[in-house]
C-alpha cells in the first residue's frame, strides 16, 4: 500500500493541518478534492473518516495503483431551510442546498493555489470531485417513550398515541459523478484514537489508493453525469427538557443542549448525541454510517 495524507482547507486554500506534508508530496499525488457544506469540525472530521475509509484499498498490487491525497476544502453555506429542520423533507432539503453550495464555492475557488505555510509554489486545487452536505434535523413521532411530552387536547386515553416524542435524526448529500475517475473500494477502517472533532484539524495517515486502470487518460474526454447519494443517520429520542425548548420556544437543538446541559457551542464538539451516550457515540461517528451509505451511488452507479 503507499500511504497518503489527507489534508483540510480552510476557504482560504491554505493547508492548515498539514506541516509535514510538502508541494512535493502533493505534486506526486492524485488529488482528491472534496467540498464540504460546512465549517463545523464534527462535520469536517465525519467526511474525512468515512472518504478515507471508502477510498482506503486492499489492492495487493501496488504498481497497479496511484497514492491519492485527499483534501477537503469547508465551506460556509447557507442551507436554505430553517436554523432548525423538522421532519426528512426540510431536513434533506437542507443537507442538498448546502451540498450543492459547496460545489459552487469550490469550484470558484478551484483556480487558487494549495499552498503549505509560505511555500508559494503550491499545487494548484482542482475543482471538487466530491460535495458534501450534512444536515441535523427533528421529527415527532407519536412512539410512547418516557421522554414524550403529553398531548392534553388529544382525547385518546391510551397514552402511547397521546404522547408526541422528539427524535433526533440528520440527513447527509452527496453530490459525485458517475464516471469512472475514482475507483472507490472498501476495506478495514482507519484506526482513529481521538474522540474529539478538534482531531479534524490535524495530521492523519491515511491508505487511499486509486487504480490507474480506472483512471482515463489526462488527454481523453470523459462525459460526466452528476449524481447524488442521500442517506439518513439512526434516529433517538430527546430527553423532555430538550423537546420543550425546542417545541414550545422554538430553540435550535444545539442551543437546546447547551441550556439544558449547561455546555457551551456542544454542536462544534460531541453534539448531543456524545453527551447522551455519554461518549460513546461522537458526533463525528453518528454521521459517519451515513456518509459511508450515502456514497453506495457512486459504488454502484
Amino acid at each position: 500500500k503507499r500511504l497518503s495524507s489527507s489534508v483540510i482547507l480552510d476557504e482560504a486554500i491554505a493547508v492548515h493541518t498539514m506541516p509535514t506534508t510538502t508541494t512535493a508530496a502533493l505534486n506526486n499525488s492524485r488529488i482528491i478534492h472534496i467540498a464540504v457544506g460546512s465549517k463545523n469540525p464534527c462535520k469536517i472530521k465525519a467526511v474525512r473518516l468515512a472518504f478515507e475509509e471508502t477510498f482506503s484499498s486492499s489492492s495487493s498490487s501496488s504498481s497497479s495503483s496511484q497514492e491519492v491525497t485527499i483534501v477537503i476544502s469547508s465551506h460556509d453555506v447557507k442551507s436554505g431551510v430553517r436554523d432548525q429542520p423538522f421532519g426528512d423533507d426540510e431536513t434533506r432539503k437542507g443537507a442538498k442546498n448546502r451540498a450543492q453550495a459547496a460545489y459552487n464555492a469550490a469550484l470558484q475557488q478551484s483556480s487558487k493555489t494549495i499552498s503549505n505555510g509560505d511555500d508559494a509554489d503550491g499545487e494548484r486545487l482542482p475543482p471538487p470531485d466530491f460535495a458534501v452536505g450534512l444536515e441535523g434535523g427533528v421529527e415527532l413521532s407519536n412512539f410512547g417513550v418516557g421522554v414524550g411530552i403529553r398531548d392534553d387536547d388529544d382525547d385518546d386515553d391510551d397514552e402511547t398515541t397521546a404522547q408526541r416524542s422528539l427524535w433526533c435524526m440528520a440527513w447527509m448529500a452527496i453530490l459525485g459523478t458517475t464516471t469512472n475517475h475514482h475507483s472507490l473500494s472498501n476495506s478495514n477502517r482507519l484506526p482513529d484514537t481521538s474522540s474529539s472533532c478538534e482531531s479534524s484539524s490535524h495530521t492523519t495517515t491515511s491508505t487511499a489508493m486509486l487504480s490507474k486502470e480506472n483512471s482515463p487518460p489526462p488527454s481523453s474526454s470523459t462525459t460526466a453525469t452528476n449524481i447524488w447519494g442521500f442517506s439518513k443517520t439512526a434516529s433517538f429520542a430527546l430527553p423532555h427538557s430538550i423537546t420543550k425548548l425546542v417545541l414550545e420556544e422554538g430553540m435550535e437543538l444545539g442551543h437546546a443542549d447547551d441550556k439544558v446541559f449547561g455546555r457551551v457551542d456542544s454542536k462544534s464538539r460531541d453534539g448531543t448525541v456524545g453527551f447522551l451516550t455519554e461518549g460513546r457515540i461522537g458526533r463525528s461517528e453518528y454521521y459517519v454510517h451515513a456518509l459511508e451509505l450515502a456514497l453506495v451511488p457512486m459504488l454502484w452507479p
